[in-house]
């Protein structure tokens, strides 16, 4: 996105930091698959497996978050790339409370 839109620059520029962002936006693959499997599901006797690998995928999230800023909002001191990435995900996956 910081090639192809004008404004402030989403990846961190120190290397280790944007090693980090980078360790946390791979699992927004994995977590869209699994949230994706989860809605289109159609099987009730299977939906608890799927709720379940979605919060495993949360957790293992929250973990990461909780490790590299556990008193922050964001992966690091402010919006970034990460939360560019998750925040459409998250959206998305809002209404499986219902």
């Amino acid at each position: 996105m910081d090639e192809k839109l004008w404004g402030p620059r989403l990846h961190r520029e120190d290397p280790l930091e944007h090693a980090v962002e980078s360790m946390l936006v791979a699992r927004e693959g994995p977590c869209t698959m699994t949230g994706y499997i989860y809605v289109m599901n159609q099987d009730p006797d299977k939906r608890q497996d799927h709720r379940d690998k979605l919060l495993g995928l949360y957790r293992d999230i929250d973990g990461f978050l909780m490790e590299h800023n556990p008193d922050g909002t964001f992966l690091f001191d402010e919006f970034g790339l990460a939360e560019a990435v998750f925040t459409p995900v998250f959206k998305w996956f809002w209404f499986l409370d219902y």
